[in-house]
């Protein structure tokens, strides 16, 4: 769902046929190592279809804990620390992972699939995992960055239409 929100916010112009779920999915197999999920789409698409209903929780989560993971792989923390700074990130902001759930939420029901003609939204607002109501934490605004330029140019490939 992140991937969606920064093609939808920073690329669709560029992008054929606007963001989607197989783009999305593409991103997800391409940045696979095969270690901790496999490379396949088809686990992925699975994945999605089985758990669409919480992607806004899910996108809140990788939104949060992006600079740990990303100081991780850049050597700034050592392994045995990265569970202590992911649960440390959750436990001191919980309101800001509400907040960014809240985000996601609001865009997911929003964001139309074009292959639907406009008709079906990315989350499905009749079964969503639903937040509590807003206005028990700061309104905050999920500034999802662009895509890397490898990655934006291996979605206008071609092969990664809808």
């Amino acid at each position: 769902m992140v991937f969606i929100q920064a093609m939808s916010t920073h690329h669709a112009a560029i992008l054929r046929g606007g963001p989607s779920i197989n783009k999305a999915m593409r991103l997800i197999e391409h940045l696979q190592d095969g270690e901790l999920l496999p490379k396949n789409i088809t686990y992925h698409r699975a994945a999605w279809n089985e758990y669409r209903t919480t992607a806004h929780l899910c996108a809140a989560y990788v939104y949060m804990t992006q600079p740990i993971i990303n100081d991780f792989h850049a050597g700034k923390l050592a392994p045995k620390t990265v569970f202590r700074e992911l649960q440390g990130a959750m436990w001191h902001a919980f309101d800001v992972f509400l907040a960014a759930a809240h985000c996601f939420q609001q865009f997911g029901l929003a964001f139309r699939l074009s292959r639907t003609r406009d008709i079906e939204a990315l989350l499905p607002a009749e079964r969503l995992w639903l937040l509590p109501h807003a206005a028990q934490w700061e309104p905050l605004e999920t500034k999802v960055t662009p895509l890397p330029a490898d990655l934006v140019a291996l979605l206008m490939q071609k092969a990664a239409t809808h």
